[in-house]
This record gives structure tokens, sequence and C-alpha cells, in this order.
């Protein structure tokens, strides 16, 4: 049975909580797919905006500045979509020892821990009751309608996949884009030098989420990396800074990708809060 600070917490998660995600990330993609709003919206808060770029190697037109922060932004939501769902299913497998409103709200880490066991454990052991530590879908059998049996079970199988995807994306190792897009920026994502050494076992998307996140570290064009590199070259560095970037392609496709994981992942950490509430209404020990 649930904990009522917890049972409460659930409420408000499938009520509001759920709804950041994807409320940020429309509004990130209409500033991103009608740039000469955000423009406007911009003009009207006073902002000072260049029509192009002060350098000119290259000039760059707003509405390209504009999609390459959007998606820079969105890439970082995604990133922290993911780790409020890893947190969240931590939350949920270990409640026991800590409530599960404990576990999600003062935990930082816990979501690179979840997605470890789950990329660790074998095809057989990947079901929503290894993963989260709630009851198997036979035991539910037992005590449920065949209806909300039937539905739970489906849920059950589905969730599953959605972890296990979940898992897939924040574990891979980002690669040099390459799709020819007239629309493309790079991202300083590694960074250290002998004073700031990189945390060890880092996921890459970690990394790249840091540095749109919190430093924003974004440039416009190969053209201004290879500047900023042969600068970094010639200059004496007493901390041997070293700098590693990634290449990002702007197409519709991969932001149409980018919007649809977030909207899932969201809705899948909303369907597990349901279950665990449905269960608890049932009077189901888990």
């Amino acid at each position: 049975m649930l904990k009522k600070h917890d049972k409460e917490f659930l409420y408000e998660l499938i009520d509001i909580q759920y709804l950041e995600k994807p409320v940020t990330s429309v509004a990130l993609y209409h500033a991103g797919v009608s740039p000469q709003w955000t423009t406007d919206l911009l003009y009207k808060s006073g902002m000072e905006l260049n029509e192009e770029a002060e350098s000119s190697t290259p000039k760059r037109d707003l509405a390209g500045r504009i999609q390459r922060v959007v998606t820079a932004k969105l890439i970082a939501e995604l990133v922290s979509t993911l780790e409020n769902f890893g947190s969240f299913c931590y939350a949920v497998k270990y409640r026991h020892n800590r409530s599960i409103f404990s576990h999600y709200a003062l935990n930082t880490k816990r979501h690179n821990d979840f997605f470890n066991e789950i990329e660790k454990q074998s095809s057989s052991l990947t079901d929503l009751t290894n993963m989260l530590g709630i009851p198997t879908v036979a035991e539910l059998e037992e005590t449920l309608s065949s209806e909300a049996y039937f539905h739970i079970s489906r849920m059950y199988t589905n969730l599953a996949e959605d972890i296990k995807r979940a898992t897939a994306i924040y574990k891979a190792k980002l690669n040099e884009d390459k799709d020819n897009s007239p629309y493309e920026f790079y991202v300083a994502y590694h960074t250290e030098d002998e004073a700031c050494p990189p945390p060890k076992n880092q996921e890459d998307l970690v990394k790249l989420y840091n540095k749109i996140k919190h430093r924003f570290l974004l440039f416009g064009s190969e053209q201004r990396v290879k500047q900023f590199e042969s600068a970094l070259s010639e200059e004496d560095s007493p901390n041997g800074l070293k700098v590693q970037f990634i290449s990002i392609s702007i197409t519709q496709e991969s932001i149409d990708q980018i919007f649809k994981t977030i909207k899932l992942i969201t809705l899948s950490m909303k369907s597990i809060a349901s279950i665990l509430l449905y269960l608890d209404s049932e009077q189901v020990e888990f």
C-alpha cells in the first residue's frame, strides 16, 4: 500500500506535474517553427537584436540563430525528461526503505543507478515487475476484474518497452551528425583541464545536456569552431585545457522525434503513477 503523502504526491503528478515537460517543449517548438513570432515578442520585451550576427564570418539570419537556440534547448529538455523518469522509476522500485516522494525529491543521481540496472538486466528479467518492484501480472489476475486485468497487463508490456527505450536513449554514445542540413550548430560538450577533470563514467548525453543547460556552450558554425580551436592552440594553457565539440544538424525529422520522445516518456511516467494509485485503491499489496 502507498504511504499517504505518496498518494497525495502521485495525484499531483498526474494532475499538473507531468505537464511541465510537454508544455515547455511545445513552447520551444513553437518558438522555432515561428521565429518571426519569437522575434516580435523579443522586440516587444525591449530586447535589442542584431538582424545578423556581428561577426562577418559567417553572417547568419536571426531566424537561423533562434532555431539553433530552440533545438539545443529541446535536447536539454529531452535529457531532463529522461533523468526525471529514471529518478521516478528508481523511487518507485525502492519505495520501501524511503517513500517515493523522498527518493524523487532528494536524490539527484539515482536515475543513473536505475538506467544502469536496466542496461545490465537480461532480456528475460526486463519486465515491469522486476523493473519497478510491483506485483506480477499473474498476481493481479487473481485480484482485478477481467477488464481491469486486460488493461493493466497491456500497460505493463508497453511501459516495460518504454523504460528500455528510455534507457537506450540515455546510455547512447554521441555520434557526429552528418545530415546535410542548412542549419547546424556545435556544442563544446566535453571540456576539461588539470584543475577540473571531468566526472568519471558520465554519459555523453549528460555532458551535452550540462553544456547546454548550465553554460550554453553553443557555436554557430564549423568555421567558428575552427577559429576557436586555432586560437586555443596558439595560446599557452597553464592547465592543459581540452575542448571537444559535437555537431548537431537541425532537421524537421530530428526535432519531431525529440518532441515525440518527450511526450512519450512523460506519459509513461504518468501511467506508472496511475497504476500505483489504482492498485492502492483496489487494496493490492505492493
